[in-house]
């Protein structure tokens, strides 16, 4: 008998009831260093937190949703300048997103932006969106890549084009995983600032201030969701300030994003269709939104995803 509640809570059922039914906003729990709790849902096994730092910063804090400042205090026992600073620390790495009052788990792939996560979801759509992409550019074209797995996608495609004709174009990024993939090939300047290990980018004042005296001649961003197929969003507020200075000094700004975004959004706006020249996607969009998007002053391009690219032909 005693192994039913545990078969119950390794399918993640009994977390859903506690959870649905507000049970949790009134739950102590405590726990035996040593202890560990398996997802059937994430098919992950969890230590049990038995330190305030490892509390604030476990998986299992996404049974409780949100914190508040005060819960926080109380659960901790220390003070509102310290919790204040976990706070700040947990969403600078990534494991939540502050809200007004208290804090949010960033377990769900809307708050927490995960660019090893990115590289093994739709890669087939990301490489037919840069495949496409990649013809939007000429020779001596000054251009802006943002961080993102598309967008890394989106220099590949670029080396490959490279090779094969000597395309000549000059590119600023903000992006380490595109300056080691580019640098080889062509000029590629690094904008600095303050590092994102999650992100693999720098981002911040410094970055912000190089990239305000910055004009290019086309930018290709990303974007982690969509909101009604009228604004694209990301997860946090310095990837959307750095974009949105980058976009305002363009000529032509591009978005790159695969059909799976237009299903979900991210709870920071920045890129309106008013922003952008193209939008780059798949062919896996649905119909509707394809007919929204088409409806305004943006040209969409859809990628066949079945289609080899050069290389394989």
């Amino acid at each position: 008998m005693d192994l039913i509640p545990k078969f119950i809570m390794s399918c993640g059922k009994l977390s859903d009831i506690l959870y649905i039914t507000g049970v949790t906003n009134y739950l102590e729990f405590q726990c035996v260093d040593g202890s560990y709790v398996y997802s059937g849902k994430t098919k992950q096994t969890s230590k049990m937190p038995t330190t305030p730092d490892e509390a604030m910063k476990s998986p299992l804090l996404s049974i409780m949703q949100k914190l508040s400042l005060a819960e926080a205090m109380e659960i901790l026992n220390v003070s509102e300048s310290t919790i204040r600073r976990i706070f700040a620390k947990m969403e600078k790495e990534g494991v939540a997103i502050r809200t007004h009052g208290g804090i949010q788990s960033a377990s769900g792939a809307m708050t927490r932006y995960s660019f090893e996560y990115g590289t093994k979801t739709n890669i087939e759509k990301k490489t037919a969106i840069a495949r496409e992409a990649c013809k939007l550019l000429k020779n001596g074209d000054v251009i802006f890549c943002d961080t993102g797995t598309t967008t890394q996608c989106f220099c590949a495609e670029l080396v490959c084009r490279i090779k094969r004709e000597g395309l000549n174009v000059k590119l600023y990024t903000n992006s380490l995983a595109n300056l080691e993939l580019l640098s080889p090939y062509m000029p590629v300047t690094l904008i600095g600032g303050e590092y994102r290990p999650n992100r693999k980018d720098f981002c911040g004042y410094l970055t912000d201030q190089a990239l305000t005296g910055l004009y290019f001649s086309k930018s290709f961003v990303g974007a982690d969701g969509c909101v009604h197929g009228r604004q694209f969003t990301t997860t946090d507020f310095d990837t959307a300030r750095m974009n949105q200075i980058a976009m305002r000094n363009t000529d032509q700004n591009i978005m790159l994003v695969d059909s799976s975004k237009f299903s979900v959004s991210a709870h920071v706006a920045y890129a309106p269709l008013e922003m952008l020249h193209t939008i780059v996607t798949d062919t896996g969009i649905r119909p509707e939104m394809l007919a929204q998007l088409k409806s305004s002053h943006v040209r969409v391009i859809c990628a066949d995803v079945s289609k080899p690219s050069a290389d394989e032909t």
